[in-house]
């Protein structure tokens, strides 16, 4: 019996000795890939899967089509840059009729006053040369009235007023005129701010048609036509067809 349970301590021994060998051995052994390129199709923003273009385990050439997306935001986001640039046409197109309306009532306002003022000067001046006849009349001298008579300070007091007057109008014009010219339109600027927003969206809008960026093997495409795919979530990835070691 003795001998048995010894024989059998031996046995379990040598097993020991021999799995522990074994198993010490495997683990200095191993086969498989390491650094294979590949493509992993994801995008920065949700996207709505349009078109698929390969399927699964396709060979792919680099250049090829795979996928068309779209953004739903893009589309509301340019929908709204639209509006913006119509709102802003429809205020500036407000601002030129108002600012039209303006000038041609202050050249009418010009106009009249100018008028008024020349009826006023001519009377005065008819006056005074009446006045200046009737006393060389009675004096018998051909020497005119004095230029402080009350009809002389009052002829000079209207042609001043007169070109105070013209010249505060004309200045008022010139501003409106410069206006309407755009020497300085902030609407321009904010329609060419909106324009290179816009030409920005139709940019990433032509992006979205995706094309391999390397030679290999479709692997699982994950999503189908019609579905939502959040950001940075993979659709489908293209393994290279040989790895870098």
């Amino acid at each position: 019996m003795k001998k048995f349970l010894l024989s059998m301590w031996l046995v379990a021994i040598a097993v020991l000795v021999g799995l522990t060998g074994f198993l010490q051995g495997e683990t200095t052994h191993f086969l498989g890939i390491a650094d294979q390129s590949e493509q992993t199709i994801s995008f920065e923003h949700p996207v709505e899967i349009v078109e698929i273009l390969v399927n699964d385990s396709e060979q792919v050439a680099k250049g090829t089509p795979l996928l068309k997306v779209r953004r739903p935001d893009l589309s509301a986001q340019l929908t709204i840059i639209d509006d913006q640039i119509r709102s802003a046409t429809a205020v500036h197109r407000g601002d030129v009729s108002t600012l039209q309306a303006q000038l041609n009532a202050k050249t009418a306002q010009r106009s009249a006053e100018m008028a008024e003022l020349d009826a006023n000067i001519r009377s005065l001046r008819a006056r005074l040369e009446l006045n200046q006849q009737l006393l060389r009349d009675i004096s018998g001298t051909t020497g005119t009235s004095r230029s402080n008579s009350p009809l002389s300070v009052e002829l000079q007091g209207l042609l001043e007023q007169r070109r105070h007057v013209d010249g505060s109008l004309r200045a008022q014009m010139g501003s409106l005129r410069a206006q309407l010219n755009g020497d300085v339109d902030p609407f321009k600027a904010q329609v060419a701010e909106l324009q290179d927003r816009k030409l920005e969206l139709l940019r990433q809008l032509n992006d979205l048609d995706v094309l391999a960026s390397l030679d290999g093997r479709v692997g699982d495409v994950h999503f189908k036509v019609g579905e939502q795919v959040k950001a940075f979530k993979p659709i489908l990835t293209i393994h290279g067809q040989s790895p870098h070691y």
